[in-house]
């Protein structure tokens, strides 16, 4: 749980930044101080274990910036914590919309989708995760796990013996 808190807080102070198209210069980004000032209180108020404060000042700071995906993800991961799964998907097929390749929103709606038995969905999910990153043993396990509880057995071998292909019977992993 701190883990995630800590990362949180750092994809908090990040999120704020617009995303823009790259030119020849490179320049800096715009933050907006107001909302970046929302979320810093709110991931105070997470530290504090206080979530729901903490949802309010993202609130606050998503009216301001709008375009920050990481704000809809730290959202996101919010509601699920407080399991409210359905909210959690929709803020994370907002933060997909407006960066398509970010795995952490993947993951958090995939997460959320488990949650909700939409296991086909979180299924699809996985699946575009393990695409994305095909040697991440983590993301193998997630995905293989899921296709065990979805009753797939033969894709959940198939899968498993792609995570022993890529180091899982190290003794490290175990």
């Amino acid at each position: 749980m701190k883990k995630i808190l800590i990362f949180s807080s750092i994809l908090l102070l990040i999120a704020c930044s617009s995303s823009r198209k790259l030119t020849m210069t490179a320049e800096r980004p715009q933050y907006r101080p107001s909302a970046l000032n929302h979320v810093i209180d709110g991931a105070i108020m997470e530290l504090l274990d206080n979530p729901k404060e903490a949802l309010f000042q993202y609130h606050q700071a998503a009216e301001i910036d709008s375009t920050s995906p990481g704000i809809f993800i730290t959202m996101a991961e919010d509601y699920y914590m407080l399991q409210e799964p359905e909210v959690s998907i929709r803020l994370a097929k907002k933060a997909l919309r407006l960066d398509p390749d970010n795995l952490d929103a993947r993951y958090i709606l995939a997460l959320s989708y488990e949650a909700t038995k939409q296991y086909d969905q979180a299924l699809s999910i996985y699946q575009q995760i393990v695409k994305m990153r095909p040697h991440d043993i983590e993301s193998l396990y997630y995905l293989t796990s899921l296709q065990v509880i979805a009753g797939k057995p033969k894709d959940a071998m198939k899968n498993y013996k792609k995570m022993l292909r890529s180091g899982f019977d190290d003794p490290q992993y175990l």
